[in-house]
C-alpha cells in the first residue's frame, strides 16, 4: 500500500496506523523529518511527487508492489513551495489516474477529499478538490473517495492549526461564526475505513466506485470544537469576543506573511472554509 503525502497531517496518521494494523506500507512524500524517518522505520521514499509524470508514478508503484494507492496530497492555498491548488489537486489527480490505468494488474485508488458539494465552494481549495473528484470518477480505475470532516490528529496543519490557535488565545469568535456546523473526524476513523477497504481488496473485491463521508454521528458547532480543544490544551479562562472583521484582517496578514515562506495558522482559505462549516 503506497501512501502519497505521508509527511502531512492525514498522510502521516494514515501511514503510521496502517503499518500498526499489519499492512505493508511505503510512505511517499517530497521530504520527511528525522522523526518521521524513525516512525516509518525505513519504509519512506523521498521524491518530488508533484513533478512526476504518469509514467514515473506508474514505475514508482511497480517498484514497491503497491496494489492500493492512498492519495493524501493536498494544499490549502497556492504557494511557491507546494504549487498551485489546481495542479496539486486536479492536475495531480489526472496524472495519478493515468498512471493507475496503465498498470498490468488492477490497482485501487483511495483518495482523500472534502465533504459537501460545489454549491457553496468559495475557494480555489474546495473548487479544485471537487475537480479532482470528477477526474477520478470519470477515470477507468477502481476508486474510493473519502470525505472526512475537520480532522482531529496529533499533528496540526491548515484548518487544524487555525482551530488550535483559536483555542490557545484569549479570544472567542463572533456568535454567527461560533454557531456554524463543524463535523469532526478522528484520523483513526479514516485509517479504519481504509483498512476495511484494504482487507476487502485483499479478499478479491475489485469492483469499487464509491464516495463516502467519514464523520462523527453528531455535528458540533465551530465554537463547540474550539471549546473542546481549549479544555484539552488548557487554554485561557478569560476571553474577548472578536468581531468578524478582525479575523478577516488577521487572515489577510497571514497570507502576506506566508509569502516569506512561513505557514501561519490564520490564513484566508482556512478562515473561509471554517465559516462555511462542515456537515
Amino acid at each position: 500500500m503506497a501512501v502519497l503525502g505521508a509527511s502531512g497531517l492525514i498522510g502521516q496518521a494514515v501511514a503510521t496506523d496502517l503499518m500498526r494494523a499489519g499492512f505493508p506500507v511505503v510512505a511517499i512524500a517530497r521530504s520527511f523529518t528525522p522523526g518521521q524517518q524513525v516512525i516509518f522505520a525505513g519504509r519512506t521514499v523521498e521524491c518530488p511527487v508533484m513533478s512526476l509524470t504518469a509514467e514515473a508514478l506508474s514505475g514508482l508503484f511497480d517498484a514497491h508492489g503497491a496494489e492500493i494507492v492512498v492519495n493524501c496530497i493536498g494544499t490549502l492555498q497556492d504557494s511557491f513551495r507546494r504549487g498551485s491548488a489546481e495542479d496539486v489537486h486536479a492536475g495531480f489527480a489526472s496524472r495519478l489516474v493515468e498512471a493507475l490505468a496503465v498498470a498490468s494488474a488492477p490497482r485501487l485508488l483511495v483518495h482523500l477529499s472534502i465533504p459537501g458539494d460545489d454549491s457553496d465552494d468559495r475557494t480555489a481549495f474546495s473548487a479544485t478538490k471537487r475537480r479532482a473528484e470528477k477526474i477520478i470518477a470519470d477515470g477507468a480505475v477502481p476508486y474510493v473517495i473519502l470525505r472526512p470532516g475537520f480532522v482531529v490528529a496529533p499533528a496540526a496543519y491548515g484548518g487544524s492549526a487555525l482551530i488550535r490557535a483559536l483555542a490557545a488565545l484569549p479570544f472567542e469568535l463572533s456568535e454567527k461564526e461560533s454557531r456554524r456546523p463543524f463535523a469532526t473526524t478522528g484520523a483513526v476513523d479514516i485509517t479504519g475505513t481504509i483498512a476495511h477497504i484494504g482487507k476487502r481488496w485483499q479478499n478479491g473485491d475489485r469492483r469499487w466506485a464509491e464516495i463516502w463521508d467519514v464523520m462523527g454521528r453528531e455535528t458540533p458547532s465551530v465554537g463547540g470544537v474550539i471549546a473542546a480543544f481549549r479544555q484539552h490544551l488548557g487554554g485561557p479562562a478569560w476571553r474577548l469576543r472578536l468581531p468578524s472583521w478582525t479575523m478577516t484582517a488577521g487572515a489577510r496578514l497571514g497570507d502576506l506573511v506566508s509569502r516569506l515562506g512561513w505557514s501561519p495558522p490564520v490564513r484566508t482559505t482556512a478562515l473561509v472554509e471554517m465559516r462555511r462549516g462542515v456537515a
